[in-house]
């Protein structure tokens, strides 16, 4: 009888011991796996940060990293017509561009297409008149600005010529104001400037953004032969 109750106990005993063991594999392996589940979160997180990353460059320009690419302006342009409301495009040519990059270097070059994009950024950052402003590069030395064309309520101003040519009169004081700089006398003796065409988007009578790019490219080269470019 004795032995009996020996046997079970130490039979229990037994049980218990492995029972325990059992808890603790069965806790190491929800702990494994919560460190499992927390890495591929922060892995997930990681990859998510890192594609909205590569999204908003894919967006932006190589040699202006705070400017819109043609990707970027394109999307926007599509965002504008469908918001169904006025706005105006221009494109922004620089004239002996070629000549100035050709005499000064590639370098020399860069840092001109630099400093028109900031100039154009700053300027229109700090305008009260103008509204909405965003500029992009889409190429070479050709920038693009879309501007609204309505007041601070939202109302279509009254005469969106006139605002169009307030846009290209402030434009070009600001380029002027840039290659008045002492690091840019060469680029005003070598004839460099730059011409630049709008078109306004009626939304009673809608076109296609390319159509609308056109438009404004069509009128730089009218201001541009207008200069004797």
């Amino acid at each position: 009888m004795g032995d009996n109750r020996y046997e079970m106990s130490e039979k229990s005993g037994g049980e218990t011991e492995r029972s325990g063991e059992t808890l603790r594999q069965y806790e190491a392996t929800i702990l494994a796996l919560t460190h499992l589940a927390l890495r591929l979160v922060r892995d997930n997180a990681r990859l998510e940060h890192e594609k909205a990353d590569l999204e908003h460059k894919s967006r932006m320009d190589s040699i202006i990293p705070t400017m819109l690419n043609k990707k970027g302006i394109g999307e926007v342009l599509e965002q504008r017509v469908a918001g169904g409301k006025h706005f105006a495009v221009f494109m922004i040519d620089i004239n002996n561009f070629k000549r100035y990059n050709d005499t000064k270097g590639h370098p020399a070059g860069d840092d001109l297409l630099r400093a028109l994009g900031e100039a154009l950024q700053q300027g229109f950052k700090r305008s009260q008149d103008i509204l909405g402003a965003v500029e992009g590069r889409i190429g070479g030395d050709e920038f693009v600005i879309i501007v609204d064309l309505s007041t601070r309520g939202g109302r279509r101003t009254s005469d969106p010529i006139e605002q169009m040519n307030n846009v290209y009169t402030f434009t070009q004081s600001l380029v002027g104001q840039m290659l008045n700089r002492d690091e840019f006398l060469e680029a005003n003796n070598l004839g460099v400037s730059v011409a630049i065409g709008g078109a306004h988007f009626d939304p009673e009578h809608p076109v296609h953004t390319r159509a609308l790019l056109e438009q404004a490219d069509v009128a730089m080269y009218v201001d541009k032969g207008s200069r004797g470019r």
